[in-house]
């Protein structure tokens, strides 16, 4: 692991860290958990609105599109100014944005209104994802970041299982809007919990340093300030940058098209009713939780880039199957089969990601990759309902499997283990 500073890795009490980490830990994963409960709660409400709104399935897909939008360009934005005013302020300033937004969609009274204010609160929730998994990483320990960070991946799993309970209860009787006001309950929680978190010593050496050549009138090591420029002016770092902008491309395009398409599948297609439906992904996203921490526990043995390479190709293979095979008699141990691979290479990527970046530009490079891969997170659901209205979901369901081998092959092979230390103080370029 590249760093010319000794690596943290005292025993400071379980896992690792002392009780500020765990704080930080606890509330990553309530915040990481909200994000996954906002975005299933959508998919479980397209059924519903277009019934009521007369929508066809482009319009449909495009609903979810708008939301990738915003969080692209809050991610973006949000992970620049964690390198320059902090991650828990930013992560604060998302969820408050987020958690309003989200509250006032129960409003609305149109599909613009419901787009407009899923753009807006998407603004918000942008960075939670990125920024949560880098104040995560800057805590945890290398010998267990992979464990940690697959638990908070499987936070928004978690949340995906929680809205899909939440939704087959509560849409069929109270409607569609209840549930977007029920989510803000855990929004406020996970605020209340940021309020007690500090940035990371890592990151606050980084900043002291920054300001201390800002005021002297220079750059720390004759380095550009601008994060991007520093990014950039390294071959190695930006090389890498681009890799992992295509591979969060591809992963988004899988992940994003089978969560949002799913239960539109069962219930259209298969003709499973809705109560049903929702217990069908609960259990897979129980699967997924289950496939994402054995993930984290063997990528800390074996290795990010193994592990991921796995879970690409592992879920490449199953969906053809799920397409091809699913009937009523059998779709519930296929969708069970399904969770357990397609989330593996999401656990491993927070960790993978951030040790493939210096603490001087971490928050700027993380938060630009992963955003950028929400064009494929974007595009996804739009391409499925293409295909769709000239084929059937399940046609377009199969796009995902290249999706998801391409992710694994380009990971598998072009990202080294390890490449830096996000706990490491001092210089690391």
């Amino acid at each position: 692991m590249h760093t010319d500073t000794p690596i943290i890795e005292a025993a400071e009490g379980f896992g690792g860290m002392r009780v500020a980490g765990w704080i930080a830990v606890i509330a990553v994963f309530l915040a990481i958990l909200v994000d996954g409960m906002d975005n299933q709660l959508l998919y479980f409400a397209v059924p519903v609105l277009i019934k009521q709104w007369h929508l066809s399935t482009v319009a449909a897909g495009a609903l979810g599109s708008y939301q990738l939008i915003g969080l692209g360009i809050g991610g973006i934005t949000g992970g620049w100014f964690s390198d320059r005013i902090g991650r828990v302020k930013v992560m604060l300033i998302s969820l408050t944005i987020f958690a309003g937004f989200n509250f006032i969609v129960g409003f609305s009274q149109s599909y613009t209104q419901f787009a407009i204010c899923r753009f807006l609160g998407g603004l918000g929730l942008g960075c939670l994802y990125t920024i949560g998994m880098l104040l995560a990483a800057e805590y945890v320990p290398t010998v267990h970041r992979g464990k940690f960070l697959s638990a908070m991946a499987a936070a928004f799993s978690i949340g995906l299982m929680c809205a899909a309970l939440l939704a087959g209860w509560i849409i069929p009787i109270w409607g569609w809007r209840t549930v977007f006001f029920a989510s803000i309950v855990p929004g406020l929680i996970c605020f209340i919990i940021l309020c007690f978190v500090k940035d990371p010593q890592s990151y606050l050496a980084v900043r002291a340093a920054k300001l201390a050549a800002a005021k002297e009138g220079k750059t720390a090591a004759d380095k550009p300030r601008n994060e991007y420029a520093l990014m950039f002016a390294n071959p190695k770092t930006r090389r890498i940058f681009l890799i992992w902008v295509c591979m969060a491309i591809t992963m988004q395009f899988g992940y994003a098209g089978a969560t949002n398409w799913m239960p539109t599948y069962l219930a259209n297609e298969l003709g499973i009713n809705f109560k049903s439906v929702s217990w069908y992904l609960a259990a897979s996203y129980f699967a997924t939780v289950i496939g994402k921490l054995l993930a984290g526990v063997i990528a800390d043995k074996f290795g990010r880039s193994k592990v991921w390479l796995f879970g690409g190709v592992s879920t490449a293979i199953v969906i053809p199957i799920l397409v091809h095979y699913a009937s009523p008699a059998n779709v519930a141990a296929l969708v069970l089969l399904f969770g357990f691979f397609y989330g593996i290479p999401y656990a491993i990527n927070p960790t993978f990601m951030n040790e493939s970046f210096p603490t001087e530009f971490r928050g700027t490079a993380t938060g630009a990759a992963h955003n950028l891969g929400r064009i494929g997170s974007t595009i996804s659901p739009i391409m499925i309902g293409l295909v769709a209205s000239k084929y059937t979901i399940g046609a377009g369901l199969g796009l995902l499997a290249i999706a998801y081998l391409v992710t694994g092959v380009i990971g598998g092979f072009f990202v080294k283990d390890k490449m830096y230390d996000p706990r490491a103080v001092g210089k690391q370029i």
